[in-house]
Formats: C-alpha cells, sequence, structure tokens
C-alpha cells in the first residue's frame, strides 16, 4: 500500500505511534467485490510502523487502529494491503531476526507472536485465496 500510495500521488511518513506489530482486526468499511467482506473484524499480521495518505484517486477498503489504512483500491483497479496476508511462522522468525536490535520493547515476543500466527493466520490465507480468485476471474 505504502509503494502504491505514493505512485498514485499519496505520502508515506514514520507512523505517529511507533510499530504495529501482532494480530489485531481490521473492518472491512467499503462494499468492494474483489476484496470482499471475509476479513471483516478478523485478526490479521501487522509489521509496520510507517503510515501513509490515501490519494484522491483510490478508496479506503479497511480501516484498523492505531494506523487505519489497511487496504486501498487505486482507481487502476489496484489493491493495496497494509497488513500481512501472507504471513507464515518463518517470515515472522526472519522479520525478528532481522530487526531484533530496533524492536520496541512493546513488540510481541517472539513466542507470543508465532503461537498468534498459529490461531489467526489461516483466516488471512483463506482471504487470500478467495481475493486472487475473484481478482482473476474479474
Amino acid at each position: 500500500s505504502q509503494i502504491l500510495a505514493h505512485i498514485h500521488g499519496g505520502t508515506v511518513h514514520k507512523g505517529d505511534y511507533g510499530m504495529s506489530v501482532g494480530f489485531t482486526p481490521i473492518s472491512v468499511i467499503e462494499s468492494d467485490p474483489i476484496f470482499g467482506n471475509e476479513l471483516h473484524e478478523t485478526p490479521v499480521c501487522k509489521w509496520h510502523g510507517d503510515r501513509f495518505t490515501i490519494p484522491e484517486s483510490a478508496t479506503l477498503i479497511a480501516t484498523s487502529d492505531p494506523y487505519p489504512n489497511q487496504a486501498v483500491r487505486f482507481d487502476s483497479g489496484v489493491y493495496g494491503v497494509q497488513f500481512h496476508p501472507e504471513i507464515t511462522p518463518c517470515r515472522i522468525l526472519n522479520w525478528y531476526s532481522a530487526t531484533l536490535t530496533h524492536l520496541p520493547d512493546d513488540v510481541p515476543t517472539l513466542e507470543s507472536f508465532i503461537a498468534e500466527s498459529q490461531t489467526h493466520a489461516h483466516l488471512s490465507h483463506t482471504w487470500l485465496k478467495l481475493f486472487f480468485c475473484r481478482l482473476l476471474d474479474e
């Protein structure tokens, strides 16, 4: 989403709330036949500390705290997400290994984040498959 927002005229900035790490729910706020509604009020994986502005030519589809812009549809029919539906325990381990010395104190432990992924990641994976199927059928 950040790169797409920049390309379409938005801006990307360091977030005011530091890192958003862990599984927290998003709210789907815009009806979109490709994005769907399966993730409404579903915990999704977040690992970011930046925020972006939505260009005038884009529509916010899903939101969450503390960074509200979680899913966006751009006028070209391109979609961007701030959360990480591709998450796996291996990816979490790689993220922690690469940033261990730079993580804020309030970030979940590696063990708790992996446990959360084992509880919630399958929901994002299922949505991602549906999303791609709908996108390809369009």
